[in-house]
């Protein structure tokens, strides 16, 4: 399997745990740091994270606090919370770019501002209804990944400056009408939809007003079916060139 997950050099490591807090730092001091990953086993403030007044990404994994004391925006968040965190006080951060795994829920919707541009979506047995995604009016980019228990995909037609979407591991997915609603340019999708025929995927990526280029080579983890069924249809309407491949995740972010 691909490794989707973000590859980021930080200038500040800070592992908190039953023994103390431990600070790894890449740069010569704390006003010189930019991109500051936390991570704790154990209930704490982060209350260190204030004095690091230049703080661009930031990413907090494991026990999250209630309260977060950096209370200015941030370009880059990635949340990997163990446990259910309220984040209603985290909504200062307005993200541009935020990377929510594990054990999320819709409230990450709480840190949705017209900000948001770019949304990622993983690892989640909480999340059911994709609803909360219109809440972010300016999104442009959104993966949404590894999410067993999604039935349906949101009304895309209320994300009107979304223009690329990747779907992966949405088994579940009953239907993929709403993106003949969208004005989505890139879709790329990797083992999702698994009851959808070919034939209707087919179907609705005609109904794409926007679409340019489509990657379904692995929309299935088998004989790839319905792969050739997709492509096959696509030809016959003349329209096999939106077929294509786009690459692993770092591809997927350039675009």
């Amino acid at each position: 399997m691909e490794n989707r997950k973000p590859s980021i050099t930080f200038d500040c490591t800070i592992h908190i745990d039953e023994n103390g807090t431990t600070v790894d730092m890449a740069v010569p001091t704390r006003k010189d740091v930019k991109t500051v990953a936390v991570s704790s086993s154990i209930k704490s403030d982060f209350s260190m994270l204030a004095e690091y007044p230049g703080i661009d990404t930031l990413s907090l994994s494991g026990t999250l606090p209630p309260y977060l004391p950096l209370q200015k925006p941030v370009r880059s968040l990635i949340l990997a919370p163990n446990t259910r965190c309220n984040l209603s006080s985290y909504t200062k951060l307005a993200p541009q770019v935020l990377i929510a795994r594990q054990d999320v829920d819709e409230g990450i919707s709480s840190l949705f501002t017209d900000s948001l541009v770019q949304l990622e979506v993983r690892e989640s047995r909480k999340i059911r209804d994709l609803t909360f995604l219109t809440k972010a009016p300016r999104l442009q980019k959104l993966l949404l990944e590894e999410l067993p228990e999604v039935t349906t995909l949101p009304r895309f037609s209320m994300l009107p400056d979304l223009y690329l979407l990747r779907l992966s591991q949405l088994h579940k997915l009953a239907d993929i009408f709403p993106l003949a609603e969208s004005n989505i340019k890139y879709l790329d999708i990797h083992f999702s939809a698994d009851r959808v025929s070919g034939t209707r995927i087919a179907e609705v990526l005609l109904q794409m007003p926007a679409i340019d280029g489509a990657s379904v080579s692995m929309i299935d983890e088998g004989k790839n079916n319905r792969y050739r069924i997709i492509c096959k249809h696509l030809a016959r309407m003349g329209r096999e060139s939106i077929v294509w491949h786009v690459g692993g995740y770092a591809k997927w972010l350039e675009l």
